[in-house]
């Protein structure tokens, strides 16, 4: 990411904030390093804080999975996901909810939409 940043002419201090989606290991990997390191706030729904937090875990149990192996493309998924970190203890220590709804005072306005289903404060 850092490097990707830099391409662009960019570095971490550059990031007005973490816009997090939802908060499995996949989509928050970089947000407490930005966040300790550079003081980047990460931003997410309120139901998604503490899922963040790692207070509850909102995603598939390995048993889960398992029992899907016989599905075309689940176990090689599988394989994937665990060798690229997917049971790691990814917790981000100081995740702050949207501030209010609606456009975020950051650049392009982002307006977060909460989508739950994936886990209870996803968002697009």
């Amino acid at each position: 990411m850092l490097a990707s940043l830099e391409e662009v002419g960019l570095n971490a201090r550059s990031v007005a904030a973490v816009l997090v989606t939802h908060a499995h290991n996949d989509h928050i990997g970089a947000a407490e390093h930005l966040r300790a390191a550079y003081d980047v706030p990460v931003l997410m729904h309120q139901d998604e804080v503490p899922h963040a937090r790692r207070d509850f875990l909102d995603q598939v149990t390995v048993g889960q999975v398992l029992a899907q192996a016989w599905r075309p493309g689940v176990l090689p998924w599988a394989v994937h996901a665990l060798r690229a970190g997917g049971t790691t203890h990814v917790p981000d220590c100081e995740p702050q909810a949207f501030p209010a709804p609606g456009a975020l005072d950051l650049p392009g306005a982002p307006v977060p939409v909460h989508t739950p289903g994936h886990t209870k404060g996803h968002c697009a």
